[in-house]
């Protein structure tokens, strides 16, 4: 088998010259740069036509120098694919050549990337990207962005489609691990992967699987302990897992600061991006488990945040709220999961999930107005209907903390609460 759990894993091709690293979705081929574009795609080919069910079409591969790792494969906001580069530049030589053809929605957090301590690192962008060494520097010398695919030739209920798609999500994501974590803010969207997630591990699809559902919360009367407890009343009779409630102390919340925005650095301490990173630290902390998953994405896709909703281009501000996911949301969480070790995932974000939301953006963009697929979707996986129906909440309203750390959302926080 070709597949392998994790990006840290390789396996060797023949001789010290080559290597294949797949996590599954992307094939990366170390090879002297001598071995040119087309025998590269040659040689991959011959590698998967014993197996052509090991790694799912398209496939995705880099040519690079052995143990140069300007170009490395981290994990990805769609948790299929992701690929980091540093355009500080490493010693690369001038014998270096990277290319990455057709990758999808790239992003999250880096790892495995040496000697580049203190460089700037870059997400390789959504599309076909061509890499050169220039002057011992990584250098970007061509990118055509990608072309989402609707997924509504057939069909079937929306939100039957998009249920599928996020239990496909899922299998894929966490074959092979044996814990994970939700953290449940009691919103619909979190609410939809958790219920789908012990509806795969008690339908014996994820038998080994551990499944913790997390809520934070600043204080014990907060809406979004409320809405969990909902959930758990429900849920926890007939599909198991491990509940747990996350208190977090005023004197807790504000020691954490200054962990939270080197986290979290280079992204702006504003009022805003230090509560909603505040409520990831602790429930993080308190799940205690090395997969984290989260329910970001829906919001944006279906433009379900008020200036989008007010907007008179409705569709212009989805896809204005989709280009900046990366740097409104997945910098900022990924840096916290990042420095307490875990890996944040992001099923709702996956290229089937996402295609689902853009095709019924063009075809039936209804669908999206108040979140009605996912709602319709939450129903039909039994999330009670206080829940499936509850209004959008910004999460550092509904966990409390915003009662803690006040101010204007996008005002910088006192550089003493920041200090040690």
């Amino acid at each position: 088998m070709l597949i392998v759990p994790g990006p840290e894993n390789t396996l060797n091709l023949g001789g010290d010259a080559s290597s294949l690293l797949t996590d599954g979705r992307t094939v990366l081929y170390a090879a002297p740069v001598s071995l040119d574009e087309p025998e590269v795609e040659k040689t991959i080919l011959a590698l998967l036509a014993d197996e052509p069910t090991s790694v799912p079409a398209p496939f995705y591969f880099l040519v690079l120098e052995k143990d140069r790792s300007a170009v490395t494969l981290v994990t990805d906001l769609h948790g299929e694919s992701a690929l980091v580069y540093s355009s500080g530049g490493i010693d690369t030589r001038d014998s270096t050549l990277a290319s990455c053809y057709d990758s999808e929605y790239l992003s999250d957090l880096t790892t495995g990337m040496s000697d580049c301590s203190g460089k700037r690192l870059q997400f390789i962008a959504p599309g076909r990207s061509v890499f050169r060494c220039v002057e011992g520097q990584v250098v970007l010398t061509e990118h055509k962005p990608p072309v989402l695919v609707p997924l509504m030739s057939s069909d079937p209920e929306p939100a039957v489609m998009l249920i599928a798609s996020l239990e496909n999500a899922l299998l894929l994501e966490l074959r092979g691990a044996s814990q994970v974590a939700v953290l449940l803010s009691g919103g619909v969207d979190s609410a939809l992967i958790g219920y789908a997630l012990l509806g795969l591990v008690h339908r014996g699809a994820l038998p080994e699987l551990s499944v913790t559902l997390a809520n934070v919360s600043f204080g014990a009367e907060s809406p979004d302990r409320t809405a969990f407890e909902t959930l758990r009343a429900d849920a926890e009779p007939r599909l198991g897992g491990s509940w747990v409630s996350i208190d977090v102390s005023s004197d807790e919340f504000l020691a954490a600061l200054p962990r939270v925005a080197r986290a979290t650095w280079p992204c702006s301490s504003t009022v805003m991006a230090m509560n909603l990173a505040s409520v990831w630290y602790h429930a993080i902390r308190g799940a205690n488990s090395p997969i984290v998953l989260s329910g970001l994405g829906p919001d944006e896709y279906c433009g379900a945040y008020a200036r989008a909703r007010a907007s008179t281009a409705w569709k212009d501000a989805i896809r204005a709220a989709r280009a900046g996911l990366f740097e409104r949301n997945i910098r900022r969480d990924a840096g916290v999961a990042a420095a307490l070790g875990v890996w944040l995932r992001y099923p709702l974000l996956t290229y089937s999930v996402a295609s689902l939301f853009a095709g019924l953006l063009e075809t039936d963009p209804a669908q999206l107005q108040d979140k009605r697929v996912v709602r319709d979707a939450a129903r039909l996986m039994g999330v009670p209907e206080s829940i499936a129906a509850r209004p959008k909440r910004a999460a550092q309203f509904g966990s409390g903390c915003a009662r803690i750390l006040r101010g204007d959302g996008y005002e910088l926080v006192a550089p003493a609460l920041l200090r040690e």
